[in-house]
């Protein structure tokens, strides 16, 4: 542990903005982020949990991360986990739920739920992670918080105290926190049955239990989130992260995230221009959240604003069809050296599939002012193995980035210097709550070919650069996404012994292929279903055959609409 000491006495030197409380008289939160610390520090919804838990006075809440191969002290404290009275996961990435079992029985806490006595600290989880699908790490949780913090806070922070009284059961402490807060789930209560297929016959649910979860969910904010703590050990450097838009209405058929946070919403420009005024002489540079899918009045009163206080810009990725020629020229004088555009797709039949609504002429006019803005290098992110892809979109690919590459060396050569293009490629995952979840993961040799037919094809054409992502990981990932309760104990083997999810599945006895196939019945209740979803099923359904015929979706709008019934759930709120 010495190592980690003296880590977090460095960090305590170049962290700006964290909050350091009295342990007395007040209740502890382990806010545990299963992932690196610079991982972690770049998560704006892991911050925003830590500042909303702080600003209660009552409690005080620290920050820990994985190590490698175990979870650190606290930042603030240097306290091991086992010192709190309560342990909150905050979850991104399903990988992560790799990770939970052996930080739990590295503390000497039993990582099943069922094996801790009510003398434990109960565990809590939130986050995207499991706000999609719970099931493979329901066993270990004692609770899970489903959807947006903001709006419950309050009530949380009303139950505390109960959740804290270790004299009374932890059942019925746990009963009282989904009275006081619907949008929690406590596995416990609740026993799947399961068809062959792996979709669920029905649920046995103890009295007093809500089903489905619904989700929380947050109408309005006065004021734009931001990080509270920004640190040059962050993967994004000593960044300002400030959230203009959350969610995103575009309607791409595999995004999770863009069909969980329906309808996206966009915070008031007052509330970000006012966020935005508070930036200290310290930040040098801004990173906007969403801000690629705001209006266009909102990005240029936002953009004039970045400039006007002379800070450098940062987002993501940009929509081809959003890039004009003012914008690029913003993007070169904040010093921008790179540019992403995210195409997804090579091929024009395969993005009607996905609905990305991008045309060819979009993305290399996009190209074109980003060139001769003098933005040197661009990135271009795709997916392979995407629902009806086949060969010839691969082919389709590798012509479109010899075009982007063209435009680049036409201005390169003007200025005397070629940049690169990197093209980046990340494996398909079916979603939770999207078009796509009753699909299959691709084939690992079919994927492995059309990645020999990139690299050749690309091996020929010079300053480009490619980039692809683990087959395996990618493989571990949809199995996760889409897994169930039956999982845990295959988590628990892989964690806690080092060894791969696929073999761990095999010896407690269940089939890892099977995660990964498609799923034929579409009227069948899928596990992770437990969960309510804004948008209705039959609007999944209706986008899933949109898809198979290459027909588009226009994007959502701001305000409400009745087509997916995620807007019309709102207005009845």
């Amino acid at each position: 542990m010495k190592t980690s000491q003296r880590w977090n006495k460095k960090l305590k030197r170049t962290e700006t903005g964290a909050i350091r409380k009295k342990w007395k008289d007040r209740a502890s939160v382990a806010l545990v982020f299963p992932n690196f610390y610079e991982v972690g520090m770049a998560n704006l919804g892991f911050q925003r949990v830590y500042a909303i838990l702080n600003s209660f006075d009552e409690i005080v809440c620290e920050r820990l991360f994985w190590e490698g191969d175990r979870a650190s002290n606290s930042i603030e404290s240097g306290r091991p986990l086992r010192d709190f009275d309560l342990i909150c996961f905050s979850i991104s990435f399903e990988l992560d739920y790799l990770k939970i079992p052996r930080i739990l029985e590295e503390q000497g806490i039993p990582c099943f739920s069922k094996d801790r006595s009510d003398a434990f600290p109960l565990v809590l989880a939130g986050g995207i992670g499991p706000s999609l699908n719970p099931e493979p790490i329901a066993p270990f949780i004692d609770a899970i918080f489903i959807g947006e913090f903001e709006t419950c806070a309050e009530a949380f922070r009303n139950t505390i105290p109960t959740l804290l009284d270790t004299d009374q059961p932890r059942q019925r402490r746990l009963l009282r926190l989904i009275e006081e807060v619907n949008s929690f789930y406590v596995p416990s209560l609740y026993e799947p049955k399961y068809e062959a297929d792996r979709s669920v016959s029905h649920w046995d649910i103890k009295a007093g239990a809500p089903f489905p979860i619904e989700p929380s969910w947050t109408k309005e904010l006065k004021e734009a989130p931001k990080s509270v703590i920004t640190t040059p050990h962050s993967i994004f450097g000593n960044m300002q992260l400030i959230e203009v838009t959350r969610g995103c209405g575009q309607g791409c058929r595999f995004c999770a995230a863009g069909f969980a946070y329906r309808p996206a919403r966009q915070w008031r420009i007052d509330t970000v221009k006012r966020t935005i005024e508070t930036i200290g002489s310290e930040v040098e540079s801004v990173g906007l959240i969403g801000l690629e899918f705001a209006e266009d009045d909102t990005i240029a009163e936002v953009v004039d604003l970045v400039e006007r206080k002379g800070l450098r810009l940062s987002f993501s990725s940009l929509r081809a069809d959003r890039i004009t020629k003012r914008f690029s020229l913003f993007l070169r004088k904040s010093g921008a050296k790179v540019a992403t555009i995210a195409a997804e797709a090579g091929s024009e039949r395969l993005r009607k599939t996905i609905n990305k609504r991008l045309r060819e002429d979009d993305i290399l006019r996009a190209a074109e002012y980003l060139s001769w803005a003098g933005i040197p290098n661009l990135k271009m992110y795709f997916m392979l193995g995407l629902p009806e892809e086949d060969d010839d979109d691969i082919l389709e690919t590798i012509g479109l980035i010899k075009k982007v590459r063209d435009i680049m060396a036409t201005y390169g050569r003007s200025r005397g210097r070629l940049g690169r293009l990197t093209a980046s490629f990340s494996t398909f995952v079916p979603k939770p709550f999207t078009p796509f979840q009753w699909e299959k993961q691709e084939d690992p040799e079919n994927l492995r070919r059309r990645r020999a037919l990139l690299k050749k094809g690309l091996s020929k054409i010079s300053n480009v650069k490619i980039q692809l992502d683990s087959i395996r990981e990618a493989r571990l990932q949809a199995v996760l996404s889409r897994g169930d309760r039956r999982l845990a104990n295959a988590i628990s083997l892989a964690s806690k012994n080092g060894i791969d999810l696929e073999k761990a599945v095999k010896e407690t006895g269940g089939d890892f292929d099977k995660y990964l196939t498609g799923i034929p019945d579409k009227e069948n209740m899928l596990s992770w279903e437990i969960i309510g979803s804004r948008v209705k099923r039959k609007y999944l359904k209706s986008e899933y055959l949109k898809a198979v015929k290459q027909k588009e979706t226009p994007r959502c709008k701001f305000s409400g609409c009745i087509l997916c019934g995620a807007c019309k759930m709102t207005s009845a709120e």
